[in-house]
């Protein structure tokens, strides 16, 4: 398996994993219904996460991680970018 069959099989967990928790809950949430949902076994979960807060952790960073991706090119793009108010605009428009 190549590097980016991994991490398209990990983005994969992460998507399914994050529809699960927003339908059903965290607690709700199992393991083997993130690896159903994604089309992998448990064990290829467990290659990339310990554990099921660790996926949890590695969801939350995905989501910043984009989150402040966004946020930096609109600061960039915008002429008003780096005043206060361009950057609390940009912010608010970042999370949509």
């Amino acid at each position: 398996m190549t590097q980016s069959d991994n991490e398209e099989r990990k983005h994969r967990i992460l998507d399914a994993a994050a529809e699960l928790f927003i339908h059903y809950g965290y607690d709700k949430t199992t393991v083997s219904d993130i690896a159903r949902e994604a089309g992998v076994s448990k064990g290829a979960i467990y290659l990339h996460f310990a554990s099921k807060d660790e996926l949890f952790e590695g969801l939350l960073i995905r989501e910043m991680m984009t989150y402040q991706k966004n946020w930096l090119e609109r600061i960039e793009s915008d002429p008003k970018g780096g005043t206060i108010g361009g950057m609390y605009k940009n912010v608010l428009y970042a999370l949509n």
